[in-house]
C-alpha cells in the first residue's frame, strides 16, 4: 500500500477561503444571538483547515480549528453550534482538566458537560450523546467516573491536549490503520498551548461577562458560579488529594470504576487494576494543638484508607515521637476502623521521616495531616510529600512539599515541592 502525504490542492485551498468567509459571518451571528459566547469568540482566531488529522473541530484555547469539508456540510445553525461548542471547551478549560485520564472517555465526558449546558439553554444540537439524566449538572470529571468503559456515541469534536501537541501526530497512525492512503497535511493546523493559557482563558471569561452585563445580554447561570470559582477558587480537598496522588502514580495503570459506597463521601481515588503499588504512608499529627481537629481527621481517614485500593497503607500517629504505627492492605482493612488517639504531647515531624528511612520504605506518596506547628526536616525527601493542613494552619510552615488546606482552599505549592 502506497501512502501519499501532500499539502492541500488548489480546490481545497479555494474551499478554505469560502469556509473562512462563512466562519466570519457565523462569528458575527454568534455575537448577535449569543452575546456571551460571541464576545469570547471575537477574541479568538478561527482557522479553517484541510487536514486528514482533523475530522471536525478543535481548540487550543487561543484558536479554533475547523475542518472545511465538515463545516461546509452543516446548516448555519449547526455551524454556530460547533463554534459555540469549541468556545465552551475554552471556558471550561477541558484541555487542562484531563490530566492523565483516559483520552476518549474524558473527551466524551467533556462533550457531555457542554451537551447538558446547551440543553438547559435551549440551544440547537445536531448530535445525540448516550447519557443518563442523573448526570445533568455534573462536571466532566464526575461524568467521567460514571461512564462505562466502552462508552459509544457520536464524536462531537476532536480534542487536543498540551502533551499531545508536543509528541507529534498520533492521529497519523490511526489514519493509516483505517486504510487511508491520501493524507493531507495542512500547515495551518498547528495547535499550540501557551504556558499562560489558563490565565488567558480566565481573563477572557471575566471580560466577556463584564461586556455582556454592560449590554444587558443573557449570561448562562453556570457562568456566575464559574466566574466566582475563578475569582475565589475553592476546590474540595478530596479532589485536590485525588489529583495529587494521581500525578504521583502517573498514567501507566488504569483506574477501576469508583466504589459507590465511598463516592457519596467525596472520595474518587480509585484502586488500580494492574501490579501492586508501593507503600503509601499517612502520618497524623497527634500533638496537643491538634486535639480539637483529630476526631474530624479520623472520620475522614476512615474514608481515605478505603480509597487506596491495592495499596499497602501505613498509618503513623506522631506527636514529638512515633506513638503508633498500623499497617493495612485491601485484605484486612475493616469498613470502619476504631481509631484511638495516641500522643497529645509536643510536635515534631522529623520522626516520621526518620521512620521511613530506618525501615527502608519507598512510599509512592507520604500524606501528613497537621496544623503545621512543629519542626520539619530541613530538606525534602526523595519521594512526594503532601501536607494536609487544618484551616488555621501555620502559614509559614515548611519550605518544601505540596500543601492542601483541609477546609478545601488550595494553598500555594512550596519550593522544592
Amino acid at each position: 500500500m502506497t501512502i501519499t502525504f501532500r499539502s492541500p490542492n488548489e480546490a481545497e485551498i479555494k474551499q478554505k477561503d469560502a469556509v473562512m468567509r462563512g466562519l466570519e459571518s457565523d462569528r458575527i451571528s454568534l455575537l448577535m444571538n449569543q452575546p456571551f459566547i460571541g464576545s469570547i469568540i471575537m477574541s479568538m482566531d478561527i482557522v479553517p483547515v484541510c487536514d486528514s488529522r482533523l475530522k471536525t473541530a478543535c481548540t487550543d484555547g487561543t484558536r479554533i480549528f475547523v475542518n472545511t469539508e465538515f463545516y461546509a456540510s452543516l446548516e448555519k445553525k449547526f455551524r454556530m453550534t460547533v463554534l459555540a461548542h469549541e468556545v465552551w471547551h475554552t471556558v471550561y478549560c477541558h484541555f487542562l482538566r484531563k490530566q492523565n485520564r483516559e483520552h476518549e472517555r474524558f473527551n466524551y465526558a467533556a462533550d457531555l458537560e457542554i451537551y447538558f449546558l446547551f440543553e438547559s439553554e435551549n440551544l440547537p444540537q445536531f448530535y445525540v450523546l448516550q447519557h443518563e439524566e442523573k448526570w445533568k449538572g455534573l462536571s466532566a470529571e464526575e461524568i467521567y467516573e460514571r461512564l462505562p468503559q466502552n462508552i459509544l456515541g457520536n464524536k462531537v469534536s476532536d480534542h487536543v491536549y498540551p502533551n499531545e501537541t508536543e509528541s507529534g501526530s498520533p492521529e497519523i497512525e490511526e489514519i493509516k490503520s483505517n486504510g487511508q492512503t491520501d493524507i493531507v497535511i495542512d500547515y495551518d493546523y498547528a495547535p499550540f498551548f501557551t504556558s499562560d493559557i489558563k490565565e488567558r482563558c480566565k481573563e477572557r471569561l471575566i471580560t466577556a461577562v463584564q461586556q455582556t452585563e454592560r449590554n444587558q445580554g443573557h449570561i448562562p447561570g453556570c457562568i456566575e458560579r464559574l466566574v466566582k470559582k475563578y475569582l475565589y477558587p475553592e476546590i474540595p480537598w478530596q479532589e485536590l488529594l485525588r489529583q495529587f496522588v494521581c500525578s504521583c502514580l502517573g498514567g501507566k495503570r488504569r483506574w477501576l470504576p469508583p466504589n459507590r459506597r465511598y463516592v457519596s463521601q467525596g472520595l474518587y481515588l480509585q484502586s488500580r487494576r494492574e501490579e501492586r503499588l508501593p507503600t503509601t504512608v499517612v502520618a497524623i499529627d497527634t500533638s496537643g494543638s491538634m486535639q480539637r481537629e483529630i476526631p474530624r481527621f479520623f472520620a475522614e481517614l476512615n474514608s481515605l484508607v478505603h480509597s487506596f485500593g491495592s495499596y499497602e497503607l501505613i498509618v503513623i500517629q506522631c506527636d514529638a515521637a512515633i506513638q503508633k504505627v498500623e499497617t493495612f492492605d485491601e485484605n484486612d482493612m475493616p469498613e470502619n476502623i476504631p481509631w484511638k488517639i495516641h500522643g497529645c504531647g509536643g510536635t515534631d515531624f522529623r520522626p516520621v521521616f526518620q521512620y521511613v528511612t530506618e525501615y527502608a520504605l519507598t512510599p509512592t506518596v507520604l500524606i501528613y495531616i497537621t496544623d503545621g506547628f512543629g519542626c520539619a526536616p530541613k530538606e525534602a525527601p526523595d519521594y512526594p510529600v503532601l501536607w494536609l493542613l487544618t484551616k488555621n494552619a501555620n502559614p509559614a510552615f515548611c519550605s518544601w512539599g505540596n500543601k492542601i488546606a483541609f477546609n478545601s482552599k488550595p494553598m500555594e505549592k512550596s519550593k522544592n515541592g
